[in-house]
C-alpha cells in the first residue's frame, strides 16, 4: 500500500512538473508574440517624414543655398504651389496607400501646411474617401469651388462646388 502511495505522490508529481512547464512555454510564447505585435503597430505608428516631395527628388529641392549666386538659386523654389500632374498623382498615390483615417487626415494637413494648391482630380480623391473624419476635416479646411478660367475670363465655367 505505501509503495502504491509513493508511485502516485511521484506520477503526481512528474505530472505537475510536466504542468509547469508547458505552462512556462506556453507564456514564453505568449509574451513573444505580443513583443513582436507591439513592434509592429510601433513601427506602423511613425510619422511620416516632413519633407514633401518636389518630382524626383524625394528628400526636398537637392541644391542648398550658398554664398554664392552663380552656384545655386537665390531661394528654393516652391513647385507645391502648382503641381503638375506628376506631384499631383504622387500625392494621389501616398494619400491612398495610408491605411489610416488619422494617418490621411495628418498627410493632408502637412500638404495645406506646406501651401499646396490642390487640384480638382486629387479633391475628388479625398471627398470621395470612406472615412467621414477626412471628409468633414478637408470640407472644414480645403477649397470646395473651383472655377476654370481658360475658356472665357469673364464667365468662368465652373468645375467644383
Amino acid at each position: 500500500m505505501l509503495t502504491v502511495l509513493v508511485v502516485c505522490i511521484f506520477l503526481l508529481l512528474i505530472y505537475t512538473v510536466w504542468a509547469v512547464m508547458s505552462l512556462t512555454k506556453g507564456q514564453a510564447l505568449v509574451a513573444t508574440f505580443l513583443e513582436m505585435q507591439f513592434k509592429e503597430l510601433k513601427a506602423a505608428q511613425k510619422p511620416p517624414s516632413k519633407l514633401l516631395a518636389y518630382g524626383w527628388f524625394d528628400d526636398g529641392w537637392p541644391m542648398e543655398k550658398v554664398d554664392e549666386e552663380d552656384r545655386a538659386p537665390l531661394e528654393n523654389p516652391a513647385p507645391q504651389r502648382n503641381p503638375d500632374e506628376y506631384a499631383t498623382q504622387m500625392y494621389i498615390s501616398e494619400f491612398k496607400s495610408m491605411p489610416s483615417a488619422h494617418q490621411r487626415k495628418e498627410f493632408l494637413r502637412q500638404l495645406f501646411h506646406d501651401g499646396v494648391w490642390m487640384r480638382p482630380e486629387l479633391l475628388d480623391v479625398i471627398y470621395a474617401d470612406e472615412s467621414a473624419f477626412v471628409r468633414a476635416w478637408a470640407a472644414g479646411h480645403l477649397e470646395t469651388d473651383f472655377k476654370d478660367f481658360t475658356a472665357d475670363i469673364r464667365n468662368p465655367r465652373e468645375i467644383r462646388n
